[in-house]
């Protein structure tokens, strides 16, 4: 299904609409959290690439993962590649004090759980490693300095280095807490995203 807002063309699956269903109604008290954060996140990365031109943006939901396709992509300077990929994370870090001032205010746990979440994407996020903001500075740096086929040889190197502890790390967490999930399943998501593209 698509639909267009401006110069925004928004598509998703069916099956990508189920998951996020499915998600909302197995966590009713977090996922408008996640949801309000990642979509945040998202946002910095869409006035981005406005902001430093383009006629039309892409935006796919998918099982796991939102796809924003920049038509100019790997043909921008390092430079605005990399603003593009840290808007994200960014906005996701200034996020952070506000939502907690606004539960110092009010008291309100929602306003605490979006202050952890947004630090937990900041964080995420700036791994350098394949299909996270940090691995994309970390690519666009490499292929600037290197040949394409080396930049991708360290890229994949750097990511089966780091997701293989984040992983055991997100299981340990798992295990401790018994349903936050979260860490692994992100892993996981990453892992699975690196495996299809190749």
């Amino acid at each position: 299904m698509t639909f267009r807002a401006g110069k925004l063309v928004f598509s998703f699956d069916y099956f990508s609409a189920a998951i996020l269903c499915i998600c909302a109604l197995s966590l009713p008290d977090k996922f408008p959290a996640a949801l309000l954060c990642i979509l945040l996140h998202e946002s910095g990365h869409i006035f981005m690439i406005m902001h430093l031109g383009c006629d039309r943006i892409n935006i796919k939901l998918r099982c796991m993962s939102i796809d924003i396709n920049d038509p100019k992509g790997a043909s921008r300077p390092y430079s605005e590649q990399a603003a593009i990929s840290v808007a994200g994370p960014f906005v996701n870090l200034i996020c952070i004090p506000v939502f907690l001032a606004v539960y110092a205010l009010t008291g309100a746990e929602f306003f605490k759980l979006c202050s952890g979440v947004s630090a937990a994407l900041c964080a995420f996020n700036l791994l350098p490693v394949l299909e996270t903001d940090g691995g994309a500075i970390a690519s666009a740096f490499l292929k600037k300095h290197t040949s394409e086929r080396a930049a991708d040889i360290v890229m994949y190197s750097l990511t089966a280095a780091l997701l293989i502890p984040v992983c055991v790390f997100g299981f340990l967490v798992l295990l401790r807490s018994r349903n936050n999930f979260t860490l692994l399943l992100a892993a996981m998501a990453i892992i699975y995203s690196v495996m299809i593209r190749r």
